[in-house]
């Protein structure tokens, strides 16, 4: 049961952590492949992130910086 109590300035919102876990469960059961899918959108964003070099060595925080730019290009895609 969610509850909600203003205390000064400031308000203090408390949940089922159980409620909550069901209601998500049921939505991505509802839509499948579709949970988390917005509306497309007319803008284009664009996102910066390294790529291999082939005049130095890659290193770890290269592949980081890589992996990193194609999660997020795969969320926003899929977003």
């Amino acid at each position: 049961m969610a509850q909600v109590v203003a205390l000064g300035p400031y308000v203090n919102i408390s949940a089922s952590i159980e409620r909550c876990i069901q209601d998500v469960v049921n939505e991505i059961l509802t839509k499948k492949d579709a949970y988390g899918t917005g509306s497309p959108k007319k803008e284009i964003i664009l996102v910066e992130s390294p790529s291999p070099n082939t005049n130095k060595p890659l290193h770890l925080g290269h592949v980081r910086n890589m992996l990193l730019g194609n999660a997020l290009c795969s969320l926003l895609s899929h977003a």
